[in-house]
């Protein structure tokens, strides 16, 4: 799965975003996050911190995030609020985020009793912090189809249930190269070039690459 699958068309902003602060980096700095441009979307975003072993301390959390969960999240481990499925899968993309890098997906949907069913999307990107190696907090947009407050909890019966890791690499292939971090052609370019990708994924260089 890459960041151009259909399936994370709900996060796509977020994906701009995200993509737009990186530059030539693999993953940005947290410090780039510009909240103004993510404005339209920010009820829906979450950040969460990965520096403590099998720990996932909520950061900030939107208005969906705190209105499903019914309650503040400050600081609170995101481990202790989900189902076991959707917690065993959280610790391993926790790993992943951090090692490989990548991001993940998640999809699940919850059965009730006594109300329609909700299912949920989240898609969670890494950001490294300043002067450190690795990822070291994830930026989360969400989306679920429930009007209704702190319908999920651990205890949470799920009737589906997906996650997919996401790779961070620009595709180039309509250009016929392999997936890189770093396009061929960026390698040597001037630091006052501008390098960005559009809505449709391609790579727009304002100004003269220099190659050799």
């Amino acid at each position: 799965m890459n960041l151009y699958d259909t399936r994370l068309d709900f996060a796509r902003g977020l994906i701009r975003h995200w993509l737009d602060i990186r530059g030539g980096a693999l993953v940005p700095l947290e410090a780039e996050i510009d909240p103004n441009e993510l404005a339209p979307i920010f009820d829906s975003l979450g950040m969460i911190d990965l520096g403590l072993p099998y720990h996932m301390a909520v950061e900030f959390a939107g208005e969906r995030l705190r209105k499903r969960f019914g309650r503040d999240l400050q600081q609170v481990n995101w481990l202790d609020l989900v189902p076991p499925a959707v917690r065993d899968a959280g610790k391993i993309a926790r790993e992943r985020a951090r090692r490989m890098p990548c991001a993940y997906y998640h999809s699940f949907t919850v059965s009730r009793a006594d109300a329609p069913a909700v299912t949920v999307e989240t898609l969670a990107l890494p950001l490294r912090r300043r002067f450190a190696a690795v990822p070291g907090a994830v930026i989360v947009v969400t989306q679920d189809d429930s009007a209704e407050t702190g319908w999920l909890t651990a205890s949470a019966r799920l009737a589906h249930f997906s996650c997919k890791f996401v790779d961070l690499e620009y595709p180039f292939v309509r250009l016929g190269w392999r997936s890189c971090a770093v396009h061929p052609l960026l390698q040597n370019s001037r630091p006052s070039e501008s390098r960005k990708v559009d809505r449709d994924g391609n790579l727009q260089i304002v100004g003269t690459a220099k190659t050799t």
